[in-house]
């Protein structure tokens, strides 16, 4: 790959994006950019435009383009690191145009990884998913518990966090705008000969594997 490198993760929520970029970043040294994370945080700050975010997260709308754009430029110009990974970014084609005016002239090498999974999977995922309160790393009530019950397995924290908007209503909400808005991205990527398929129905390290295989014959 070139000087710099991007990878995009594409896929529906609850797919497993965020607990491969974590592994992914572990493993192969990218910084991580989840743009979920990003506008959570500005929700907790309890700021004057969080809670304009809170209103559209609880109806399971998508964020302006500008705002996430902005995030993602500030992200790119300012940070030091050689690889970036992407989790939640392009969500549509007016964001995946913009990124790619924004690494144009830098000429940073992308990889997308476009997460395949059904709704029936998804929906069951995010209903019964939480995560460590201290390091975010995420966990299911059917798939994914603690090794040690109420402890978890990174961090030693006990404290566990649900999303507020891990409910069926607003998971529908957010499959629809994903198939309406975020599949035409992975087309858009398709043409540029950058997409990596994988299947995000099996197990962690499974996908994991999957994504090293790749990965291995690119960054090492």
């Amino acid at each position: 790959m070139r000087e710099r490198s991007v990878l995009i993760f594409i896929g529906p929520p609850g797919c497993g994006k965020g607990t491969q970029a974590l592994l992914v970043c572990e493993r192969f040294s990218f910084s991580a950019f989840s743009t979920g994370n990003a506008i959570r945080k500005e929700i907790e700050s309890g700021s004057d435009f969080g809670k304009e975010l809170q209103k559209d997260s609880s109806a399971g709308a998508l964020v302006s383009d500008e705002f996430v754009t902005k995030m993602v430029q500030k992200v790119i110009e300012s940070s030091g690191a050689n690889r970036i990974l992407f989790d939640g970014f392009p969500r549509n084609l007016t964001q995946a145009e913009s990124l790619e005016k924004i690494l144009a002239p830098r000429e940073e090498a992308i990889g997308v990884f476009h997460f395949c999974i059904e709704d029936k999977l998804v929906v069951d995922r995010i209903l019964g998913r939480f995560a460590c309160s201290r390091c975010q790393k995420e966990y299911n009530d059917k798939t994914m518990k603690p090794v040690v019950e109420g402890v978890c397995d990174r961090c030693g924290n006990k404290d566990f966090t649900r999303r507020q908007d891990d409910t069926l209503e607003t998971v529908k909400s957010r499959l629809k705008n994903y198939k309406e808005l975020t599949e035409p991205v992975v087309q858009f990527y398709e043409t540029r000969g950058v997409v990596s398929e994988i299947d995000a129905s099996l197990d962690v390290e499974a996908v994991f594997e999957q994504i090293s295989a790749v990965l291995q014959n690119v960054v090492g």
